[in-house]
């Protein structure tokens, strides 16, 4: 929605270059005129309540015509954003998926390193993982109470790097591969 500026076709239009607090005291003036007066309005002084009048309107007019316009921009940043969000999360879940596939495949033939022109494609070995196969056989030394019961995974892996312990209720796995693309 666009909008453009309007002038009114009455002489002397000083008040269409004036803000819109200026227009409300020169109207307030007008009106203080008035009340001072005890005859009636001379001609002068119709057509500067005319002026002021117009003036206000066309400027109240513009006013609303910006903030609708800043609407329907809004409303359309809000739509491209959720358009993008999806597109972003559908492109993450489709790298995500190549990502698992190249890294099954290389794994399946035995392949840990591929170097080509551009890229180098290697299945590296991934960092110690802490799967919990019994959540209550898991010592409380482990476990942080929250809304529901967590169980410090990182923690058991430093304790196991540390110790080489693995608590019960826990087992630490050291064969997944990660994918790796440099």
């Amino acid at each position: 929605m666009r909008f453009t500026r309007t002038r009114a076709t009455v002489p002397h239009l000083k008040g269409h270059n004036m803000k819109l607090y200026e227009l409300a005291q020169d109207y307030q003036d007008v009106l203080d005129l008035v009340e001072e007066t005890d005859s009636d309005l001379v001609p002068e002084d119709w057509l500067r309540v005319i002026n002021i009048e117009s003036a206000y309107e066309t400027k109240v007019e513009n006013v609303a015509k910006i903030i609708k316009t800043l609407e329907v921009q809004e409303l359309a940043i809000r739509a491209e954003v959720d358009r993008l969000t999806k597109r972003r999360k559908s492109i993450e879940g489709r790298r995500e998926w190549m990502k698992r596939y190249l890294a099954s495949w290389m794994a399946e033939c035995g392949r840990e390193k591929v170097k080509g022109e551009l890229l180098t494609v290697s299945l590296r070995k991934a960092p110690p993982s802490c799967q919990i196969i019994d959540a209550d056989a898991v010592s409380e030394d482990w476990t942080e109470i929250v809304e529901t019961k967590k169980i410090d995974r990182r923690g058991i892996i430093d304790n196991f790097k540390k110790t080489g312990e693995i608590p019960d209720g826990c087992d630490i796995t050291f064969d997944k591969k990660t994918l790796q693309i440099r």
